[in-house]
Parts: structure tokens; C-alpha cells; sequence
């Protein structure tokens, strides 16, 4: 009956220890916080490990989240991932339905929401540059291009078409012109000039038959040439000879004749004045008509979160860098006080280091009950 009381007392004994010993190892994890010292000497395995190795600690936890917990390849897979920017959308949505459906102004939204004071300006200033660069990225892309690459075939046939019609129009002016006082007074004076300029015979001729009488001769014999079928023929060859060599000209050559880069600003600001943008910024927002709110919600909105979220992606290793997750966990960790460490860690592994204390207990025990038998066989 001895026997057994002490078998069992070595048992409670070896269990009591082993499970202490454990228990003292984990709280030397933490504790002390401080070390401790007799004189001058400083009591060994004070502080504990953690308080001891609070800074390597927090740089390898930094480390840690940055290499292996919040990685650019994680987040980025979020980011892409088309159920998250769904939820992001439909977010959105719902935050600009309720602004949408508000009575403020849009002047109102922008200057207390993004602090833009002189909203009307600036965006006519935004909308004049944006369409200078369309204006000059369009003359930049066509320079190189011929007339009739960048004319519809369906407009050249109708130039072609009308063509002859042309030449007729010019036909029928020229007879109606010389058949006009106008016409005939200017035919006049041309042939005084033409007179005046062949010297002194010529003028005695002029002067012995009389202008009038030159002018009342020719201005009949034009107008037969003018309505000559051949007048008109030479006349519609010369246009399309016109019109095909103006069609191979290179859109470069008729931009520097014209003059492009001059009326690009006027015509980018014409433009801008037709918008009605101060009209646009004092309507309350609710009053936007239906079928603009619906294409802002459905078709504004996703395009603008899927071009931040491919924007975010392609620039997220660079942000992450810029941010410095590791020296920011770093810090954080150093700013932890150790009381609040402990009970973190504590709070996670709680049921893993119960497992441990209890653990020790039973190795403990199990050791005494061998040390009983070899006792008892000896």
C-alpha cells in the first residue's frame, strides 16, 4: 500500500513539475519586461526573450507581411478579381445614386466635396485643352495621309459628279457677266489697257475706229466662245485635272497652306462656348434627366472603376514600395507596449500553449511512474 502511495505521489510530483516548468518557460517568453539585477549584476534570463528581442521581432514580422502576407501578387488578384470590382462598382453606384438624387448643385458638390472653388473656369480651361490635343492629335495622324484617303469614296464620287454641272455654272456666269452692263464696261477697260500698252500705231487704230465699236465687236464673239460646247468641255478637263492632282495632295501640305496651327486654339475655344456648362453646374442634380443618371450609373461609373482598378494594378508594386509596409509594421510593433504584445500573442495561441502546460504535465508524469518502477526493481 506504501508502494502504490508513492508511485502515485511521484506521479502528482513528476506531473505538477513538468507542467510548471512549462507554464514558467512561457511566461519567460515574456516576463520580465524589465531586467532584473542583484548589485551590479544582472539576474540571467531577465528580460524575457521577447521584451529581449523586441526590435529583432518587429523587423522580421515586417519582413514577414511584407514578403509573404501583403504581397503586390495578392492584392492584385484581388483587384482583378471581377467579383471584388463588382462589389466596388455596385458601391459606387449606390453612394452616387444617392448624390444624384439630391438636391444640390453640381457647382455646390464640387467646391464642398473637392474643394474646386471656380468650378465653371476650370472646366472650361479642361474641356478647351482636352480638345486642342484631340484637334492636334486628329491633324498629327492624318499629316501623312493623301485628300482622298481621308475623304469617303461616297464624297469624291459626288465632287466627280458634279464637276460638269460646275463647269456649266461657270459658263453660264461668264456669258451673264459680258451681257451685263457691268460685263461690258469691264471688257472696255480691259481693252484700253490691252491698247494703251502696244504703243503709238495701236492707238491711232483705236482712236480711228473707236473703242466703242472694238467693244460692240468683241463682247458678241466671246459670248459665242463661251457657249461653244468646247468652252465648256476645256473648262470641266481643267476642274478634274484640278480636283485629282488636290486629291494626291498629302493633308500636311493643305494643313501648312492653311494655316492649321492658328485657328486650332480659336476653334477649340468656339467649341467650348457652345457647351452649356454654366448651365450644367447651376442645375441641382436631381434635375439631370433620367436617361443621363442611368448612363452616368451604368455605363460612367463601371468604366471609371475598371480603368482605377487596372490603374491601381499596374501601379502596385510601385505603391507598395512607396509605402513601406515593412517599416510600418516595424514601427507599429515597437509603439506596442509589452503588456499588449503578450496578450496578443497570448489571445492567439491561447489553446496551444494550454496544449503545451499540459502537455509538460503529462511527460512529467510519465517520467515519475518510470522512475517509481526502476526505484521499485531496485
Amino acid at each position: 500500500m506504501d508502494t502504490w502511495i508513492k508511485i502515485v505521489f511521484l506521479v502528482v510530483m513528476g506531473a505538477l513539475i513538468g507542467g510548471l516548468t512549462n507554464l514558467i518557460a512561457i511566461r519567460m517568453l515574456f516576463r520580465p519586461y524589465k531586467p532584473w539585477k542583484i548589485g551590479k549584476y544582472q539576474v540571467p534570463f531577465t528580460p524575457g526573450l521577447i521584451p529581449k528581442r523586441r526590435h529583432e521581432l518587429a523587423i522580421k514580422m515586417g519582413e514577414t507581411v511584407k514578403n509573404h502576407l501583403l504581397t503586390a501578387e495578392g492584392i492584385q488578384s484581388k483587384v482583378t478579381d471581377p467579383a471584388f470590382i463588382d462589389e466596388i462598382t455596385s458601391l459606387v453606384k449606390t453612394e452616387a445614386r444617392g448624390v444624384l438624387e439630391s438636391d444640390i448643385t453640381l457647382q455646390r458638390f464640387l467646391a464642398e466635396q473637392l474643394n474646386v472653388s471656380n468650378a465653371e473656369a476650370v472646366i472650361s480651361e479642361k474641356a478647351k485643352s482636352f480638345v486642342q490635343d484631340k484637334l492636334n492629335a486628329i491633324l498629327d495622324e492624318v499629316k501623312e495621309q493623301t485628300i482622298s484617303e481621308l475623304l469617303p469614296s461616297s464624297m469624291t464620287a459626288a465632287v466627280d459628279r458634279k464637276i460638269g454641272g460646275a463647269a456649266q455654272f461657270i459658263v453660264d456666269k461668264g456669258i451673264a457677266f459680258l451681257q451685263s452692263k457691268d460685263g461690258k464696261e469691264t471688257l472696255s477697260k480691259g481693252i484700253d489697257a490691252f491698247l494703251a500698252e502696244r504703243g503709238m500705231l495701236l492707238n491711232m487704230l483705236s482712236m480711228f475706229f473707236g473703242n466703242v465699236k472694238m467693244v460692240d465687236k468683241l463682247q458678241p464673239e466671246m459670248i459665242k466662245l463661251l457657249k461653244q460646247p468646247q468652252t465648256k468641255e476645256t473648262i470641266e478637263k481643267l476642274i478634274r485635272q484640278e480636283w485629282e492632282a488636290a486629291q494626291q495632295q498629302k493633308a500636311g501640305k493643305l494643313q501648312d497652306i492653311m494655316n492649321a496651327e492658328t485657328w486650332i486654339e480659336p476653334g477649340a475655344s468656339q467649341i467650348v462656348s457652345q457647351l452649356p456648362i454654366t448651365n450644367l453646374l447651376h442645375q441641382p442634380l436631381n434635375g439631370i434627366p433620367d436617361q443621363y443618371k442611368e448612363a452616368i450609373l451604368e455605363r460612367f461609373i463601371p468604366r471609371i472603376v475598371d480603368l482605377f482598378m487596372k490603374s491601381l494594378n499596374d501601379r502596385l508594386a510601385m505603391i507598395l514600395d512607396k509605402l513601406q509596409i515593412a517599416k510600418i509594421v516595424e514601427e507599429q510593433v515597437e509603439t506596442f507596449s509589452l503588456e499588449r504584445l503578450e496578450q496578443i500573442i497570448i489571445d492567439v495561441a491561447k489553446k496551444e500553449l494550454t496544449m503545451i502546460t499540459w502537455l509538460g504535465a503529462l511527460l512529467g508524469g510519465i517520467i515519475a511512474v518510470f522512475q517509481a518502477l526502476i526505484l521499485m526493481f531496485l
